[in-house]
């Protein structure tokens, strides 16, 4: 789950001291996403991979994401 944790804060494009708290909040969301589609992806693919399988992911972890990536750009 650590290295799920590293590349979703790739994922999220997220730096700072409140990275940790929000790929949490991403794993939460899209955990399942993740075991279900991208079991075997690594850190550098993992993006990849849930890019590739957007149109498949739960509404729960969409919305996170881009929740998250909409605060970003705040």
């Amino acid at each position: 789950m650590k290295t799920y944790l590293a590349a979703l804060l790739m994922i999220s494009g997220v730096a700072g001291l409140s990275s940790a708290a929000v790929a949490q909040t991403v794993l939460q969301a899209c955990g399942p996403d993740i075991q279900r589609y991208c079991p075997n992806a690594g850190p550098g693919h993992l993006k990849q991979c849930m890019k590739k399988h957007m149109k498949e992911l739960s509404p729960t972890c969409i919305g996170t994401l881009v929740k998250k990536k909409q605060g970003m750009a705040q």
